[in-house]
């Protein structure tokens, strides 16, 4: 049985576009070879890996959309993996991927739930023993506990939360790194939150409203630490 299938595999950074293009069209012949159909492909051009692969810290991205049965794909993947130039791929059955989408869609913020005899005033406690879905254009309370660090504020500073819905980047000459992370220091950690496998735009895309005002009071509780070390 024929089924839809997105293959992204991603081409080592120092590969020139004809061989991209060869590889491409080898892959595309591998389908159609047994059967199958090429739907659509894309060269999404050269981005930043989440992490080293094989010493490379980007690739050049392509998506595939194939049409094909299990064996055609089995054969496609052997194909991938054994190609030397390609660095990394991976491939989704499209009907098993909507139906992976709409349950986690349907899951967030599902958990909100909280447990009051384990929830403190400064720390929520959910309880995750009952699934809460949203529905699209009700407002709900949702508490979200951000984790304590070693930060300290000096006396006299302003403390300010951003909510945002992207990593915040400040780029400078000589930003830090940290061990074996590749990515810069931008402000938020070495961790980028972009990359189109894991984090797919069709999942991350949407859009949230924080409500604030009468009756919706949207607030951040800080705890206060006294000079003298009380309690």
């Amino acid at each position: 049985m024929s089924r839809s299938y997105e293959v992204m595999f991603i081409v080592r950074p120092d590969a020139v576009e004809e061989d991209v293009d060869k590889l491409i069209a080898g892959f595309a012949t591998t389908v159609t070879n047994g059967g199958g159909t090429v739907k659509s492909t894309e060269k999404m051009g050269r981005r930043k890996l989440a992490y080293l692969v094989r010493k490379f810290n980007d690739g050049n991205y392509v998506l595939m959309t194939i049409e094909a049965n299990g064996a055609v794909v089995a054969e496609l993947e052997r194909r991938l993996r054994v190609s030397e130039p390609v660095i990394k791929f991976i491939t989704v059955r499209m009907d098993e991927e909507e139906k992976r989408l709409a349950k986690v869609k349907a899951l967030r913020a599902s958990h909100r739930k909280l447990d009051p005899g384990l929830s403190a005033e400064y720390r929520p406690y959910h309880a995750h023993d009952e699934l809460q879905p949203l529905v699209p254009g009700e407002v709900y309370e949702c508490d979200v506990e951000i984790w304590p660090t070693s930060l300290v504020i000096p006396a006299g500073y302003r403390i300010a939360l951003t909510v945002r819905g992207r990593d915040w980047e400040v780029h400078y000459p000589g930003s830090p790194r940290l061990g074996s992370f590749k990515n810069e220091m931008t402000g938020c950690g070495p961790f980028l939150h972009d990359d189109p496998v894991d984090r797919p735009l069709e999942l991350t895309g949407s859009s949230q409203t924080l409500w604030s005002g009468p009756g919706r009071e949207s607030f951040l509780l800080l705890p206060v630490i006294p000079a003298d070390g009380s309690p």
